[in-house]
């Protein structure tokens, strides 16, 4: 059986989610940069994301789908009650319309 074709387009979307994540949780005032994990998680995302021209089943392939896999781990434990999915459509709202991103929780209400 051949190995699964490399996730990138998962990744994408969930470096997609870390991102809007952290837009939401910067306006309404979050953690500093350095000491939100949703910045080492991006990273790492990142990351596997350059494993995903190795040939199938290669070394750095697997690498690529192991650091994705933590990662993603790493992401469901930092998402927290705080964070609010309406918060993060409202910060990538924001981000493609180039309007500027209230500060307050439950998107600036």
């Amino acid at each position: 059986m051949a190995p699964p074709c490399f996730p990138e387009h998962e990744i994408r979307d969930a470096l997609g989610l870390v991102r809007l994540l952290y837009l939401a949780r910067t306006a309404r005032g979050g953690a500093p940069p350095g000491d939100d994990p949703l910045v080492t998680i991006g990273r790492e995302l990142r990351a596997a994301l350059a494993y995903a021209r190795e040939p199938e089943g290669s070394p750095g392939y697997r690498a690529g789908v192991e650091r994705a896999t933590r990662a993603l781990d790493k992401l469901a434990g930092a998402v927290t009650l705080r964070d609010d999915l309406g918060d993060a459509a409202r910060a990538g709202e924001a981000r493609v319309t180039g309007r500027a991103l209230k500060k307050g929780g439950k998107g600036g209400r």
